[in-house]
């Protein structure tokens, strides 16, 4: 028992009697829920790498495609290319052969004209005196005469072709991709030494956006509270789908079986929607303002103002408590009141676990938990997200102006969650 107890730090000894005395059930039972804890990270992590290999084989594929698309872009510009070339040298060949048969042409014409005034003055006939061949020479000497004034004109035809080496040309091209692989240590806790990257900063057109999710492809659902749009958007703000719904959202929670249940709080009716054709599959009515949507175990529940309402997974009613709400990955549920500068973690018993006061958190806005147990908390008045350990300790605070009035003023940021959280 002395090695088992760390024996640095042991005063005296201590039989396996005491110390089976001194271990008690709950800290048993605490070992037992930290080990599936960390087993439920663990398997988070899995997840992430296994997805890291489905993305990888994805790209491998798109790339490929894309590479075999380019080098056909590439035969197809040189064919058009070669057609191009050969009707240009065919052009000039065409012209160069006119101009020399134009020249040819001419000199022929001469040299017949004086191919005739020769054979005029050279022709003896019976009759012919002198006075007819001084004639003939003066006729003969005057065709010359004008003969010799043309411009003898001898073309010359030159072509001048530069090929390039093609082969040079495609090598030059270098190495169109690179794949590199990093590992780094993961330690799921360390959030205070993380740095959060902003992704993009984009405006909408909606006047209400109050609630959305990320779907399991990683673009962004948000409802518009203030009419009866919802929003599909790429992380970029680029707009993929719109679509109704029979009133107007507020919230959306996603099922694991991929059908998203959006909560109507002016209807008080909560409507399911199945994922990939955004059709209708169910609309339930609950008769309470419903305005944000968690679930816990086999129980649905209802965020409402100033109070939470239990419900079965067939959505029937089992109890009220009061308090904005969201759960973790524990199965917990986190919830909050704006009207309260606190937050209240409690498990699946309604055994309070934590309760978070902080001097600069003034309002709840928000709350998110992403799938490592860490809780975001929005606080609009103080414009600051603080982001609580799943035991309930400040990790880090982002203080940003500019990303809690957005909210206000229809824009919004994506953050790329920290290195060490993948």
């Amino acid at each position: 028992m002395c090695i088992i107890q760390e024996h640095k730090q042991c005063e005296n000894f201590s039989t396996i009697t005491q110390a089976a005395e001194a271990c008690s059930e709950e800290e048993k039972k605490k070992i037992v829920e930290d080990i599936k804890h960390f087993s439920a990270k663990i398997d988070l992590l899995l997840q992430d790498e296994k997805q890291n290999i489905t993305e990888l084989e994805t790209k491998m594929e798109t790339y490929s495609d894309e590479i075999r698309k380019m080098i056909e872009e590439m035969v197809n510009q040189l064919r058009n290319r070669e057609e191009k070339y050969l009707n240009k040298l065919a052009e000039a060949s065409k012209e160069g052969k006119r101009k020399l048969q134009d020249s040819v042409g001419s000199l022929e014409h001469r040299k017949m004209y004086l191919a005739h005034w020769l054979e005029i003055l050279t022709t003896v006939t019976e009759d012919q005196t002198k006075e007819g061949i001084i004639i003939k020479c003066l006729k003969t000497k005057e065709a010359m005469k004008e003969i010799t004034c043309l411009p003898l004109i001898r073309t010359n035809f030159k072509v001048a072709v530069e090929i390039p080496n093609g082969i040079d040309k495609i090598n030059s091209l270098g190495t169109l991709f690179n794949v590199e692989t990093t590992q780094n240590n993961v330690n799921l806790n360390d959030i205070q030494n993380s740095t959060i990257d902003e992704l993009e900063e984009f405006e909408t057109e909606c006047a209400g956006i109050c609630g959305g999710c990320f779907l399991p492809n990683g673009q962004l659902l948000f409802c518009d509270t203030s009419s009866s749009r919802c929003l599909i958007l790429m992380e970029n703000g680029s707009l993929v789908q719109e679509f109704e719904l029979p009133g107007n959202p507020l919230d959306a929670f996603i099922e694991s079986d991929g059908r998203i249940l959006f909560t109507l709080p002016d209807d008080q009716k909560i409507v399911v929607l199945q994922q990939n054709t955004f059709a209708i599959d169910e609309t339930i009515d609950l008769f309470c303002e419903c305005r944000c949507i968690a679930k816990l175990q086999n129980r649905y529940l209802i965020g409402t103002t100033g109070a939470i309402e239990d419900f079965s997974f067939e959505f029937t009613h089992l109890e009220s408590r009061s308090v904005d709400m969201t759960d973790d990955i524990a199965g917990c549920i986190v919830y909050g009141d704006n009207n309260e500068p606190k937050i209240t973690k409690e498990n699946e018993d309604h055994t309070v676990m934590f309760t978070y006061h902080h001097i600069d958190l003034m309002s709840v806005y928000g709350l998110a938990a992403d799938k490592y147990g860490f809780i975001f908390v929005i606080d609009t008045v103080s414009d600051k997200i603080h982001i609580v350990s799943e035991d309930g300790e400040l990790l880090k605070m982002l203080v940003s102006k500019s990303t809690i009035h957005q909210i206000r003023k229809k824009q919004f940021e994506v953050f790329r969650s920290p290195e060490s959280l993948r």
